[in-house]
Formats: structure tokens, C-alpha cells, sequence
């Protein structure tokens, strides 16, 4: 069911803390996998590491909240106290080594940082060494740090406390044992109590205490305050223990230690507008999370009983009924996905729980997972039971490691428990760890993964539900999604229901963070404006500041300006607005923020994140982030560069094969229909936002009081400021983070970029067109294609390419080799799809009935244009020594289409020789023709920008005369050459 291969990479890399060299060639005998092919599959994967690392490891979260809030100063200030070089992530005394990690799920207590297995919050650069110090520390107390035990027996008297990674990160861990030391200590009767997470982050660490029916809530606990908050609750019981703890209580009131306020309630409402409507967090701060004998005292599994008596058709009518909607960013009808499933031919099923939550800035299934595990793996077993599944799968996050705690906790339960009973003996749930991979979030590359290869998307159809995982129908749902399926039939979707909007009912989870008052995680109805979201649940904006949008749906989605704040969070407004629900992301902007920066940084992401396979996505990414850099720097600028970065964008949206690649440019475009001003402003010169570093200059203006706030934060020692007196900053050392703007109370530290900015109005008038989303569907008759205006027989499973042999059409290739598999890498034979309204891959995409075609359009000529092009730039252009001079496929599609190198001079590794082989990677631009020839001797190392052609390491000798002499005649470029011996 699941191959071994990353399962191992992975305890490989636990035991040495990086893949040894010898260790893989172990492996590749142990396995039978040749070695470069481990090198591929590993190569792609982030979390694996090929040089020694130190014995601790530090994370530094980039996820959008992070960003927003400086996670790079965090890292450098990082760097800086350990003394690290340009290109060194270790240590001198290998103690640490420092990496950025896409997003840790606690982005409400930006800047988080993760080391070893501790989260630390709200991590400034100046508390970098008091944070290194107290994780040593805690590293020396780790075996004090025991919560795992639990009681099932109630008592009169809790404290209850939220342990959950974000709520560790802002100390609950430490309070708890506060309290665990006083009860020891002075003998208290009271039930110290891990509960699920409130959602409330704001206010973590947040405890209760439950006494004489009447619960007492306490916001931001810290361990000083616990002998505060008993004092007002309890005595011991004992008559000495009374009297030492009278005795310390009155110490601590003489020395007027640090009280604790609270709030005083009779039910256990933490917060009347987030508790108004709790479906798939319900009993939070009640429960404990891995207590199933509490989850079912609650109703829990009641569902699961009530679908092992029901017929498939009744659950797909309720489902269907409840009108729920994957919850995952593609926001495909549950009902219709179970039913497919369940009309799949097959006795071999399989059911996978998709948790690889990869959004910069989303934390709802990590917290959902925590705090309700038995509640998603209820959902879990009934689409198991459901499908009479073989097995379940759990694919989550490496990162998410107290997430796997809890599952294989509450896992291991229901192993124990009758519940299992209703499935055959060899029926289980088994955890997969990913390796970092942001694409494996997409259904079919996550299926990859778990197969042990290299997260590549596949082509769809098949999809998953008929052929997925080792071609077997496999059901693909996310946390959210499955966590719904129980509150649906438990009351046959009485509740849920009766929430929402007549095409999405229920709730919709969302990780609430950046520039608000109140973050966390939130349940909201879905059809709720943004507006009440922000204002409302999220408590507006910081003080002094002033909201200016909210990025929502991670990368993949978009941003929406505040004067947009009243359209309904729905899947239908917001893909018409441009952006996405995804996965539940809300990050909210102010001022301070630059929509050019943030748009960069997605792109610069998603670069990274690229799986590699085809130029649209690949080259057009990296391309785009080229222009959006030169936008953000000092250098002139092409007088038509806006014009570029949008016709690019809008090429990758289309072109690409998968949905990362066609949803990378979501946040450019949208951000540059809605932000015309900004964009603008950065062709002058100028940041308004003061965000961009070349085009910032801080000055201290007359409002500055002294309080020297400022040069307490700057990690730069750029702020000279004697008490009472005017602060100065000294541009040479000045690196421009922001920080010194962010802490000022007097607003006194100001932008003079934007003195000579472009009005909003002017922009706006300049460029008065709106945002105009067109939908495609035209179709012709479903016997029938129709190419060029031409009317040809739909042919069941047959390529547009074959269509063009047999009827005499032009479509030009490239990477195309007939009768092999690899093929769609280059895009040079693009064709427009009118009914798709995009384009498609001729040399692979088999014809659909009633689609319209076009091969030859204008649009499509410019499209294999830009795809030439972008591979152009890979390409270092030098034809005078080439071994295919006059006889260039490449040179002469270049030729035919006009195309010209756009970028400059770039520097190229240099020529490798083997016994039969040279490789030249100036001349290599990727298009995968190699490897169908290469009987696997050669393989794609790494992914993204960084993808490479390439054997096991240094082993260019090995391969075979045979293969040199089939590779070196593929090849269009003159990469891989032939030598003569």
C-alpha cells in the first residue's frame, strides 16, 4: 500500500540528522531502487538534508502572517548571534542550524520560531539570544515537561488549559506545570486538565477554573500568575500546608507580585461571537483531546454508528443534501466525490485524509487535529465504512510533529476499541509523513508521494476516485472536510443546514492572523462578509493603524481591498473576485504592508514550491519574479514593464498544468487590479508602504519625544537617541525592516520616499478599467470537436496531436518523443481550448467532446512564443561550437516564432565529462527528452528553479555507451553530447 522509500528517507535523516551518502546506497540495495533514483526522490523534498547538521535545529516560520510581521529581521538576527556566514546554516560548535520553514500553523503568534520540538511566539530580533537561552533551558527540564497522562475521572474543581502547538508557543506549557507544582506542593484538590484549544490565541494562554459550578476565565497566564488565580479559588486541605501557603500568598501581596484578572461567567463562553456557532470545534475548552471515553460522552461516534446501519444511497443523499463542500481550496461537492467513489469498479479502496496544510499562513488542520482528532477520524471511519475501504491514510506535515503525537495516541485507542470491530481484521489507519512539499497538497501529487516517487501532479483523467493510489480508487478528503461528515449525519444535517448559503451550507474554518487585533481560529457561516469577519471576530486593526486589505487563500488565491470588505466569503463571489477560499488563510494587511512586496513574496514561494515538470510554471514563475524584482528595485524600468509582468502572469494562469501553476499568479494580478496606485508608485520610485528596502528612506520627523523605543528594536544599531531628546537614524547602517516605525507610539518615523508618489486619483483615472473575468464554455455538438472553425469526429481516446498527423494540421513540438511517456514539459505545442478557456498540451491531452479548438490563433502563436522564450533563458545562446549547429530543433523553432533572448548574461556550471557523455547545463533547457531514453540512468534532481539533469551524484561515468549514444541523439540542444573514445 505504501511504498517505503520517504518513510525511510525519513528515519534515515532522524538517525544521523542528514542523508549520508553510504546510507542511501544501503537503502538502494536494501529496497532494490537505484540509487539515483532515491537522489530524484529525495532531491525533491526539502525536508531532507545532504551535509551535516547541528544537534539543534532552529525554524524560522516564513508564512504570510510571519512575513508580514518581519520573520526575515527574526532570521537575520538569528544569524548574526550564531555567527553564521554567507552560504553557512550551522554553527561553529555545531550546536544549531538555522532554516526557514514555509510555515509552522501558529500564525497568530508571528514571528514564530520552531527549535528542536518547542514553538516560541511573538519572536522579535531582540529576543533572539533570551529565546536560544530558554530553550536550553528547557532542553535540561525536558523530562519535567511529562503532560501526557490523563484521567478520564471528573472532579469537582479544574483547571483547564489549552496544550495545543500555538498555545505551547505562548507559554501554556509552562503554566500548566506552574499549576502541577503548586498542587504537589501544598496538597490542593483540583483536576489540573488539558483541554481542546478555545481558538482564542490572543488570549493564550488562556485558563479556567472551574469552581462551585461557576467558571473563571484568565487571559495571557503566565507561571507568576498561578498563585494569583489559586489564591482566589482554593486552600489546601491540609492544616500545615494552609499555613505555608498563607504565608507565601502573604509575600506575595507584601511584595505586590503580578495579579491576574479575570472574567467571570456561568456557562463556559469564552467569547460570545466566536462561541456563537461552533459545529466542527464544538466543546472546545471542554474536552480533552485525546480522551475517547469524553468524546463519546459528548456524542461522539454516534454518526459512525448510525452510517454502519445505513445504505451508500442514503449517506450520498444526506451528503448531497447538506450541500458540504471540500473544504481543501477546490471547493468540489462532497456527495458527488463520495458517490463517484462509491460507483468505481473495484474490491480494493482506499480512503486518504489529506493534511499536508502548506499554505503560508494556515493553521486550521493542524488545530483541528490537536484539539479533535477523534472527531475527523470519525469522518475518517465512516467513509472507510462507507467504501468498505482496505486501509486509511493519513498524509500530514513532518512540521506538524505534536499533531502526530495526538493521532497516534487517539489511533492507537480506537485500535483498542470495539469501533474497529466493524471493519475486517486487516482494516487500518496509517500516518504518512510528508517531507516538504507544498505541490503534495494537490490530491494526485500527494499520491506520488505516498507511492515513493516525486510529488509530480498527474494528469487528470483519471482522477483518484476511479484510479489513485497504486490505481486503485482511492477517496481524497481534507481534515475540515472530513470533520464535517459527522455533524452532518448525526442530526441528518438538521444544524448544518440551516448555516450558510443556498449553494454551500454549513460553517467554514478560517486561521484569522496578521495586522488584527484578535487572531486565531475561527468558525464562521459561510456567506459572512469579510467585513464582520475582521471587525467583529478579528477586533479591527492595531492600534494607531489603519486596515487596508486581506490576502485570503493562501498563495493560490488573492487580495481584497477594504472598500471590498462586504462581499459574502462564498466559493462562488470570491473566485469572481478574483481570489479563492482555499484552505481557510485569512491574513490581514494594513498600511504598513506593500501589496508589490507580498505579491513578490508569494511568487517567490511558490518558485521554491514548483514541482518543475512543465515551462509555463517552471520557467514563467522564476521569469516573474524577475520583472516583480526589478519593479521593487532601484534600476530603471522598462516604461512597459507592468504590461510584461501582467501578460506573463496571465500566460502561466493559463498555460500550466496543474492548479498551482495556474492559480501562481492570483496574487499579482489581483493585487495589481486592485492596487493600480502602489504598482505605479514603485515604477517611480517610490514604496509607499516603506516596505520595499531600495526604494525606503526612514527619517525621525519633529513628532519624536525621546522615548527611544526605536533604537531598543533595532537590530541594526542604526538609532542614535538619548532619552528626552530627537532620535536619528543613520542611513548606513540603516537595513530598513521597519521596526523602529512599528513601535513607535507617536507615528513619528516616516517614509520620504513617497514624497514625490503619484496620486491614487491620477492612477486611477489613468487606468480606469476593472478587473474582467471571463467565463469559457462555449461548446459544439458532443459528437463532434471543432478545430480552427472546422468541424472534425469526436474520436474516444485519441490526442489533438494524432488529429494533426492524421489530418495534416501544423503543431509544433519539442519534447515530444512518439510512443514515450515523457512528454508535456515544454508547451511548445500548446493549443487553445475555448471550453476550457485555456491552454492545453497537444502532445498529451486527449480530445474532449463538444470542446473547440484552436491551434494556429494569434493568442496561441504569442503563448508558444512566451513558452520559447522562457526556455530561451535558460539557455546560455551560444551556437558557435555547439555539436547540433545546423541541425537545431530548438535554434529553429526560435527562428520560426521570432523569439530573442530577454535576459542578461547569465553564469552556467561548467561542462561535465564522462567516459561516453558530456553535459553541458548552458545548453540544457529541460525538456525531459533524456529521460525517456535514458533506461532511468538519468533523472530530475531537485525541483523548481533549481531543477537539474543528473545521474547519482558525480557518476557521469557510468553511464552506458548505449544510452550515451541514445541521449546525444535526442537531445535539441547539443546538451548531451556523444564522445568519441
Amino acid at each position: 500500500m505504501i511504498h517505503p522509500l520517504l518513510p525511510a528517507l525519513i528515519e534515515l535523516q532522524q538517525q544521523d540528522g542528514y542523508l549520508r551518502p553510504e546510507a542511501i546506497n544501503e537503502l538502494s540495495v536494501k529496497l532494490k531502487i537505484p540509487a539515483n533514483q532515491i537522489y530524484s526522490v529525495a532531491t525533491f523534498y526539502h525536508a531532507f538534508r545532504f551535509k551535516p547538521s547541528g544537534e539543534h535545529q532552529i525554524k524560522v516560520c516564513m508564512g504570510a502572517a510571519c512575513y508580514v510581521k518581519d520573520a526575515q529581521s527574526v532570521f537575520t538576527a538569528f544569524s548574526k548571534h550564531l555567527n553564521l556566514q554567507v552560504d553557512q546554516d550551522t554553527s561553529e560548535d555545531g550546536l544549531f542550524t538555522l532554516n526557514k520553514v514555509a510555515c509552522l500553523g501558529c500564525c497568530m503568534l508571528a514571528v514564530a520560531v520552531q527549535i528542536g520540538q518547542h514553538i516560541f511566539g511573538h519572536v522579535t530580533p531582540n529576543d533572539v539570544p533570551m529565546v536560544i537561552k530558554d530553550y536550553l533551558r528547557q532542553v535540561k527540564e525536558e523530562h519535567q515537561e511529562n503532560t501526557d497522562h490523563f484521567s478520564d475521572q471528573a472532579h469537582d474543581s479544574q483547571i483547564r488549559i489549552c496544550l495545543c502547538s500555538s498555545c505551547r508557543a505562548a507559554g501554556s506549557a509552562k503554566v500548566y506545570h506552574a499549576f502541577k507544582n503548586e498542587k504537589e506542593h501544598f496538597g490542593f484538590e483540583y483536576q489540573i486538565k488539558e483541554v481542546s484549544c478555545h481558538g482564542l490565541s490572543y488570549r493564550a494562554p488562556l485558563v479556567t477554573v472551574i469552581k462551585d459550578g461557576m467558571n473563571y476565565h484568565y487571559d495571557r497566564v503566565q507561571p507568576h500568575h498561578c498563585r494569583s488565580i489559586l489564591s482566589q479559588h482554593f486552600m489546601p486541605v491540609k492544616t500545615i500546608d494552609r499555613a505555608m501557603w498563607k504565608g507565601h500568598v502573604f509575600f506575595d501581596t507584601l511584595y505586590k507580585r503580578q495579579q491576574c484578572d479575570h472574567c467571570l461567567s456561568t456557562d463556559n463562553t469564552l467569547d460570545p461571537i466566536i462561541d456563537r456557532v461552533r459545529l466542527i470545534t464544538k466543546n472546545s475548552g471542554i474536552t480533552h483531546p485525546e480522551s475517547l471515553s469524553e468524546y463519546q460522552e459528548h456524542g461522539g461516534f454516534e454518526a459512525f454508528n448510525k452510517a454502519r446501519t445505513m445504505p451508500p444511497k442514503a449517506i450520498i443523499e444526506l451528503l448531497q443534501e447538506s450541500k458540504l463542500r471540500g473544504r481543501g481550496g477546490g471547493g468540489f461537492p462532497t456527495g458527488d466525490k463520495w458517490q463517484l467513489a462509491h460507483e468505481a469498479s473495484g474490491n480494493v479502496k482506499y480512503v486518504i485524509c489529506n493534511a499536508d496544510e502548506g499554505d503560508p499562513g494556515a493553521f486550521m488542520d493542524r488545530m483541528l487535529l490537536e484539539s479533535f482528532p477523534y472527531r475527523v477520524l470519525e469522518g475518517i471511519l465512516i467513509a472507510s465504512h462507507f467504501l468498505n475501504a482496505n486501509a486509511a491514510i493519513i498524509y500530514i506535515r513532518e512540521e506538524y510533529s505534536h499533531a502526530v503525537n495526538v493521532l497516534k495516541k487517539a489511533i492507537n485507542h480506537l485500535r483498542t476499541n470495539i469501533i474497529f470491530d466493524a471493519f475486517d481484521t486487516k482494516y487500518d489507519i496509517v500516518l504518512f509523513k510528508g517531507a516538504g512539499a507544498f505541490i503534495c497538497g494537490e490530491e494526485t501529487a500527494l499520491l506520488e508521494s505516498v507511492e515513493g516517487k516525486r510529488g509530480i501532479p498527474r494528469k487528470r483523467p483519471p482522477f483518484p476516485v476511479n484510479s489513485g493510489l497504486n490505481g486503485y480508487p482511492t477517496l481524497i478528503n481534507n481534515v475540515e472536510t472530513f470533520a464535517c461528515i459527522p455533524v452532518i449525519l448525526q442530526d441528518n444535517g438538521e444544524a448544518f443546514n440551516t448555516i450558510g448559503t443556498p449553494s454551500s451550507h454549513g460553517t467554514k474554518a478560517f486561521a484569522l492572523a496578521g495586522k488584527v487585533r484578535k487572531g486565531g481560529l475561527i468558525e464562521v457561516p459561510i456567506g459572512i462578509s469579510i467585513s464582520e469577519i475582521v471587525e467583529t471576530y478579528g477586533g479591527g486593526s492595531e492600534e494607531g493603524q489603519e486596515i487596508k486589505a486581506v490576502m485570503i487563500g493562501g498563495p493560490s488565491g488573492g487580495c481584497i481591498p477594504k472598500h471590498r470588505f462586504d462581499l459574502p466569503v462564498d466559493y462562488e463571489t470570491l473566485q469572481q473576485s478574483g481570489a479563492m477560499m482555499g484552505s481557510g488563510g485569512l491574513i490581514v494587511l494594513d498600511e504598513r504592508d506593500c501589496m508589490v512586496d507580498l505579491s513578490l513574496y508569494y511568487l517567490r514561494f511558490l518558485k521554491d514550491e514548483s514541482c518543475g515538470k512543465c515551462v509555463p510554471c517552471r520557467e514563467g514563475i522564476i521569469r516573474l519574479c524577475e520583472l516583480m524584482e526589478q519593479l521593487v528595485s532601484v534600476q530603471a524600468k522598462s516604461p512597459d514593464l507592468l504590461e510584461q509582468i501582467e501578460t506573463l502572469a496571465r500566460h502561466i494562469q493559463q498555460g500550466s498544468l496543474c492548479a498551482l501553476g495556474r492559480t501562481a499568479p492570483n496574487m499579482v494580478l489581483s493585487a495589481l487590479q486592485e492596487f493600480k496606485a502602489e504598482f505605479h508608485a514603485h515604477m517611480q520610485g517610490c514604496c509607499p508602504a516603506g516596505k520595499c528596502s531600495d526604494l525606503t528612506v526612514f527619517e525621525v520627523t519633529k513628532n519624536c519625544i525621546g522615548c527611544t523605543r526605536c533604537a531598543q528594536v533595532c537590530a541594526a544599531d542604526a538609532i542614535e537617541c538619548i532619552p528626552l531628546e530627537h532620535a536619528n537614524i543613520i542611513l548606513e547602517k540603516c537595513i530598513k525592516c521597519g521596526a523602529c516605525r512599528t513601535v513607535c507610539t507617536q507615528q513619528a518615523i516616516k517614509n520620504t520616499s513617497t514624497a514625490n508618489m503619484p496620486s491614487h486619483q491620477q492612477i486611477d483615472s489613468e487606468n480606469s478599467e476593472t478587473l474582467t473575468l471571463r467565463h469559457y464554455n462555449p461548446t459544439v455538438h458532443v459528437k463532434i470537436i471543432q478545430v480552427d472553425g472546422v468541424d472534425y469526429p469526436f474520436i474516444q481516446g485519441k490526442k489533438l496531436l494524432e488529429y494533426a498527423n492524421e489530418y495534416d494540421w501544423t503543431i509544433p513540438t519539442l519534447c515530444h518523443l512518439k510512443d514515450k511517456s515523457q512528454s508535456a514539459h515544454c508547451m511548445v505545442c500548446a493549443v487553445w481550448d475555448e471550453t476550457l478557456g485555456r491552454f492545453i498540451p497537444g502532445c498529451e491531452q486527449l480530445v474532449e467532446k463538444g470542446h473547440i479548438y484552436f491551434t494556429e490563433s494569434p493568442r496561441v502563436v504569442q503563448f508558444r512564443q512566451e513558452a520559447l522564450s522562457l526556455m530561451l533563458n535558460r539557455h546560455d545562446f551560444s551556437c558557435r561550437d555547439c555539436s547540433v549547429k545546423g541541425n537545431c530543433s530548438f535554434l529553429n523553432l526560435l527562428g520560426e516564432y521570432r523569439v530573442k533572448k530577454t535576459t542578461a548574461h547569465q553564469t552556467y556550471p561548467d561542462k561535465v565529462d564522462g567516459k561516453y557523455i558530456s553535459f553541458d547545463a548552458g545548453k540544457c533547457i529541460l525538456c525531459h527528452r533524456c529521460l525517456a531514453v535514458s533506461n532511468e540512468q538519468l533523472t530530475i534532481q531537485h525541483r523548481g528553479d533549481e531543477s537539474c539533469i543528473s545521474p547519482t551524484p558525480e557518476s557521469w561515468n557510468h553511464i552506458s555507451k548505449a544510452t550515451a549514444v541514445a541521449i546525444s541523439e535526442v537531445c535539441p540542444t547539443g546538451a548531451l553530447g556523444q564522445r568519441i573514445q
